[in-house]
């Protein structure tokens, strides 16, 4: 028994994008790019020489995956097939929302090639001791304090009725040093309640990167490492399946156009006059020519909006969120905003096919009509030929008394002029009157003859 040849790439591909073992504090600073008119080699290039600046080893050749670790700094590249993603990750203690990393240079998006399509940056808060009360509950401290949740566990409320009532009030809702300002927070318990996390899916910063606080409760390094590139990856396939919208918006535009031009030609196909057949089919090819031309073009990016929406789908499930009362859940924001855009490129593409169908339905009716009146010109030139056919065959019938006439004439000469050469005397005399009292039966045969080599030339219509 010998192995299979592809038996180590199959392996090894099991293991291809492994997921990182990462704690808290933490921050992470993840971009998609676009390859656009840039080669794998050249990508490849770009992503290594930035390796290099950061002090990691260069990428090995043909490569679609690294990951190494330079201190506290962490670089990950992944190459996909019209994208590809770069992660840095730094775990030193001093955290901030400032889009930039110690040990990473200033300029280090000049060294690599691409389009930026979106990014995120994400700070993990390390487990804080919870304390029972706040320094906002200390004027109530000293005497016996009466608390609850209120606003079904949206705050925290506490008061003792003594003296001026004081009441403290404190927020469950950490959205911290003002990160989100007014834009609407997005948060959610994650991972079985390992983790609490919130954002708003605004782009912001010098690089328009969406930020994601995350408070860490529970999470052990490789749950860490899948969270956060469960998130990177919501945030990086959310922005890629988008890229459909606009061609979707631009095919409808024509669709509804087409639909409008075709509908004018199917209400004029039961009055087109004669030879405006070929104008109309002409218009209708031309039609068809369009709408294919339009599914060349959308075809691939439709298929792509959808397979990478799944995954983005798949990706949300596995977050595992439980809903923290008052806010929206990433899935919930995502089924709000982003599924009606998917929806729109499933529509455009309905819609193509349909109009697609539609022009089929309308050239097949065109070309019947063409092929009815085909076959009536058709009919109408055999029935002349036949006509024509008709009056010959009266004519020849007409000269059939002619040609019984000249047939007779000959045949009875001919018979004469033999009787003469070969008798002579009273026998020739009774040789010659016995032709002529034939002369009847001869003409007679002579019609027989001709009717019946005739016969098969007449018709009866």
């Amino acid at each position: 028994m010998k192995s299979h040849p592809q038996r180590q790439e199959i392996a090894d591909e099991v293991h291809a994008r492994p997921f990182q073992q990462l704690s808290s504090p933490l921050k992470v600073m993840h971009f998609a790019v676009m390859n656009a008119e840039h080669s794998v080699e050249e990508v490849l290039h770009s992503v290594s020489a930035l390796y290099e600046v950061c002090g990691a080893k260069p990428l090995a050749e043909n490569a679609t995956f690294g990951f190494q670790d330079v201190g506290q700094l962490s670089l990950r590249w992944e190459a996909h097939n019209e994208f590809y993603t770069l992660t840095f990750y730094y775990r030193g203690e001093e955290q901030d929302w400032l889009q930039s990393i110690p040990g990473i240079p200033q300029d280090w998006d000049e060294h690599v090639v691409g389009e930026l399509i979106t990014g995120v940056q994400i700070l993990v808060k390390a487990p804080q001791e919870e304390t029972e009360l706040s320094e906002d509950s200390a004027s109530v401290s000293d005497n016996l304090a009466i608390g609850s949740h209120i606003m079904r566990k949206a705050a925290t409320l506490w008061t003792d009725f003594k003296g001026q009532a004081e009441v403290a009030i404190l927020c469950e809702n950490p959205v911290l040093d003002g990160v989100f300002g007014d834009n609407q927070a997005i948060g959610s318990q994650v991972m079985r309640k390992s983790a609490t996390l919130w954002t708003d899916f605004k782009a912001q910063g010098e690089f328009g990167l969406n930020c994601i606080l995350l408070h860490d409760h529970h999470l052990h390094g490789f749950q860490c490492g899948r969270l956060i590139q469960r998130l990177c990856e919501i945030d990086t396939y959310r922005a890629v399946a988008l890229l459909g919208l606009s061609p979707a918006r631009s095919a409808m535009k024509q669709v509804t156009n087409l639909g409008n031009e075709l509908s004018v030609i199917t209400n004029h196909l039961s009055n087109l006059g004669a030879g405006e057949e070929p104008e109309a089919l002409s218009a209708l090819m031309v039609m068809a020519a369009k709408v294919e031309e339009i599914s060349a073009e959308t075809a691939h990016r439709f298929s792509a909006s959808e397979a990478y929406y799944a995954v983005v789908k798949m990706r949300i499930s596995e977050l595992e969120e439980t809903r923290i009362e008052g806010l929206q859940t990433i899935e919930q924001f995502i089924e709000r905003r982003v599924d009606p855009a998917m929806r729109t490129c499933k529509a455009a593409s309905v819609r193509l096919d349909r109009i697609s169908q539609r022009i089929a339905r309308a050239s097949n009716l065109l070309r019947s009509k063409i092929d009815l009146s085909t076959e009536q010109k058709v009919h109408d030139l055999l029935s002349s030929m036949n006509k024509r056919t008709r009056r010959q065959l009266t004519l020849q019938a007409k000269l059939e008394t002619f040609s019984i006439i000249v047939v007779t004439y000959y045949l009875f000469d001919l018979i004469d002029r033999t009787v003469h050469y070969l008798t002579s005397g009273k026998t020739e005399e009774m040789a010659t009157n016995g032709l002529v009292y034939s002369l009847p039966a001869v003409v007679l045969g002579v019609w027989w003859y001709v009717r019946r080599v005739t016969k098969e030339f007449k018709s009866d219509d």
